[in-house]
């Protein structure tokens, strides 16, 4: 048996072990409350943390200088460690981009980028064009109105490469053999 100092409340105390420094749990609780435990500081601990935070929320831990509190900091657009650029691939291959404003864009804030190229070679060299409607004073590409490739290639949005039509003609040019079993239902008794 030692005696002992308890370095909360400073009371000679016997100790029955080397190791115990306070002289009852209630000390060393209270000595406890604003300090950081050593889990909480550990390097491995922090960027296992940090990696779990950007993944599930595209969020970057940030310590303050006391380095007891953590901040959360958004990470938008081009500082997020995710972003590429605001362009997407659907999985049919078609490009898409990031448009926040645009109020034909999805949910999401996307919308197709041949779409887009569409849209600024009318409003630009034919801004009186029936494929174009009015929004909010300025004019969008008609939704109604499709864009088909030329070349078939989904990627490749240059502007010899586009051409505005109606679906129903879009729907012939693709797949000729569909619209010709569509005409031809056959009613059955």
């Amino acid at each position: 048996m030692i005696i002992k100092i308890c370095p909360h409340c400073k009371k000679e105390f016997i100790a029955e072990q080397m190791s115990r420094k306070y002289c009852s749990r209630d000390c060393y609780n209270k000595s406890q409350i604003g300090s950081v435990g050593y889990w909480r500081n550990h390097p491995r601990l922090q960027e296992t943390k940090d990696k779990i935070a950007k993944t599930l929320t595209g969020r970057e831990r940030i310590l303050t200088e006391s380095g007891r509190k953590i901040m959360i900091k958004k990470l938008s657009k081009s500082n997020n460690w995710n972003w590429k650029g605001g362009k997407t691939i659907t999985k049919e291959g078609y490009v898409r981009i990031k448009r926040y404003r645009h109020p034909l864009a999805d949910s999401n804030h996307y919308i197709f980028e041949h779409r887009i190229v569409m849209e600024n070679f009318l409003r630009k060299n034919f801004p009186n064009s029936s494929n174009l409607i009015t929004k909010n004073g300025k004019k969008f590409l008609n939704p109604k109105i499709d864009v088909h490739h030329i070349d078939k290639n989904k990627k490749n949005n240059k502007i010899d490469n586009l051409e505005c039509v109606f679906r129903n003609k879009h729907i012939k040019i693709h797949d000729p053999l569909y619209y010709r079993w569509k005409k031809k239902t056959i009613f059955v008794n």
